[in-house]
């Protein structure tokens, strides 16, 4: 019985083997099929091939069953009233494995469109984007590593400890270079994703006089090459994953350069972005990569370039408050662009207002002259409805000062605002302006500014009147300051050389613990990762980079804000004894 039964395992493995030749045949010639030009006999070849396969099949099959059936109907074994059927199992392997001849093949012309079709395209992106991630993020750690290994002690420890290590570089060739860095953010939902904005290309050598019609005509065109939309586009906004840092996850474009953008914090599809024509526009990561919003050109909102912009309130209420250079404050409705709520004209030339929160009323304002101005947005709202109550010569004169009718029914106020600095102002325009984010609110509130005349100075909101102190990172123009998003004592300035340095007010503020030159374009932008221990800068060329902080400079002790309020204290005191 053993031996009847080996024998027909053995005749079975060979006709399995015999059926395995004659489908690698049949695909030989079907891949000749498709390679070589399309003739009678290469027709009749494959037909005469085909039927063959099929016969020789059929009778495989055919004996294949009588054979099995026949013995089965003849061959039981008891076995301790076990009955042991053979041959059932080897039927089903043989017809299942047949299935896969059955298959139909798709032509060349169905291959292509399918590989063309918006479908495929999407799903290739998406698909390539999670595998570039999954590679990127194994790259992260050394699987040489021996964690027993001894380690010498040298100096390479404490240089490391001194240095910015270069962790990542964002730049594309078609939409990135040659355009300048205007702004960069981080995202509140997603850390390892950072928002920058750029301008025209090649903005500052030569602007060309017809880009925003040529936009206008071809940006949304789908056949017209990439790298010609990607020339004649103004406003280009990308959005970089440290995951994925070969190419940018998103792709956003405008009609104008896009001077300034945020995320919104309360939506996390939504982006904002302020134009060098005064307009707003909207982004979301749901839509195409044109905005589904922007406001209208109006001589009742912002007719000059927008600098600075934020969005500030609660989940169920908030607003986009946002400035231009002729010196106009809109506050907006982002779901309703059609004209601000309200709009405030300070009427001075401003270069950037500080970062406005829902905590901090106050909004700074820095000028071209290099001094400081501010006012407060709650308070100039009660005026106005206190306004409409009052009667007489006072009141004229309030509302002929402070309210402009619109043809359009909106209201332009115009608000007097004074300087707040009066001693030790810059000397030259204000770039940048930062509150501390984590301070307590209802201590004393800590602003940075820098400005063109090579200095960084640190105001406190409750005496605004001189600088607690002043710093002189290098001799270049400074271009933007930042605090740290963790560390109270701890800001990053970038200046026009390219380099990036590292301050801590509670070790030194003479010099700074670190300083790096990153590129040998100007840097523009400075901004803190979320969990600072990272620096993301982008420069006049369109490269952006991210470079780690150690651990020990970036990270604070647990008493860290208790000893930099204590100092700042001392500071305030020593500056207000040195004014006349």
């Amino acid at each position: 019985m053993d031996s009847v039964r080996a024998k027909h395992a053995v005749e079975l493995e060979a006709k399995r083997k015999k059926l395995e030749e004659i489908r690698k045949r049949k695909a030989a010639i079907r891949a000749a099929e498709e390679s070589s030009s399309a003739s009678e006999s290469i027709h009749e070849v494959i037909g005469q091939q085909e039927n063959k396969f099929d016969d020789f099949i059929q009778n495989i099959l055919k004996t294949s069953v009588e054979k099995e059936i026949s013995k089965g109907d003849d061959e039981h074994d008891v076995k301790g009233g076990k009955v042991i059927q053979v041959g059932t199992g080897r039927i089903d392997t043989l017809e299942m494995a047949t299935t896969d001849t059955t298959m139909t093949v798709v032509s060349v012309e169905d291959r292509t469109n399918l590989l063309q079709s918006d479908v495929m395209e999407t799903f290739l992106n998406k698909a390539s984007r999670v595998i570039e991630r999954a590679l990127n993020t194994s790259s992260k750690f050394d699987i040489m590593i021996d964690y027993g290994e001894d380690v010498e002690q040298d100096g390479a420890g404490e240089e490391a400890m001194e240095s910015l290590k270069q962790q990542h570089v964002f730049v594309d060739d078609k939409w990135s270079k040659h355009r300048a860095v205007t702004d960069v953010d981080v995202s509140p939902f997603y850390p390892e994703l950072t928002l920058i904005a750029y301008t025209a290309r090649n903005f500052l050598e030569e602007k060309a006089q017809d880009m925003s019609s040529q936009w206008d005509t071809m940006g949304n065109s789908p056949t017209v090459p990439l790298t010609e939309v990607a020339a004649i586009t103004e406003g280009v906004v990308l959005l970089w994953s440290t995951a994925l840092p070969g190419r940018p996850e998103y792709r956003f474009t405008c009609h104008s350069q896009v001077t300034s953008a945020c995320f919104n914090p309360f939506d996390r599809h939504v982006i904002v972005g302020g134009t060098y024509s005064g307009q707003i526009v909207v982004w979301d990561t749901r839509a195409k990569s044109v905005p589904v919003q922007k406001t209208a050109l109006s001589a009742f909102s912002h007719t000059h370039p927008i600098y600075a912009m934020a969005v500030a309130g609660t989940k169920n209420s908030y607003t986009l408050i946002s400035a231009s250079t002729d010196g106009r404050v809109c506050i907006w409705d982002i779901d309703h662009l059609q004209k601000p709520l309200d709009m405030l004209d300070l009427r001075i030339s401003l270069s950037i207002v500080s970062n406005y929160t829902s905590e901090i009323k106050e909004l700074f304002i820095g000028t071209e002259a290099g001094k400081l101005y501010s006012t407060k947005v709650d308070q100039q709202k009660k005026k106005l409805e206190a306004g409409d109550d009052n009667s007489g010569i006072d009141a004229d004169k309030r509302n002929r000062n402070s309210l402009l009718g619109s043809s359009t029914g909106g209201l332009v106020r115009e608000v007097i605002v004074e300087a707040v600095s009066k001693e030790g102002s810059h000397f030259g325009p204000v770039t940048a302006m930062h509150f501390n984010p984590l301070l307590p609110m209802h201590r004393d509130s800590l602003l940075l500014t820098c400005s063109l005349d090579s200095t960084v100075k640190l105001w406190s909101s409750e005496h605004p009147e001189s600088p607690v102190l002043s710093f002189e990172p290098s001799s270049e123009y400074i271009s933007d300051v930042r605090w740290s998003s963790v560390h109270p004592a701890l800001f990053a300035v970038a200046d026009s050389s390219g380099t990036v340095s590292i301050w801590n007010i509670l070790k030194d503020i003479e010099v700074p613990v670190i300083s790096e030159k990153i590129s040998e374009k100007s840097l523009n932008k400075v901004r803190w990762s979320a969990d600072g221990k990272s620096v993301i800068t982008g420069d006049a060329n369109g490269t952006s980079y991210i470079y780690g902080v150690p651990s020990v400079i970036a990270l604070p002790q647990q008493d860290d804000l208790s000893l930099l309020e204590d100092k700042m204290t001392t500071f305030s005191a020593a500056a207000a004894v040195l004014q006349p």
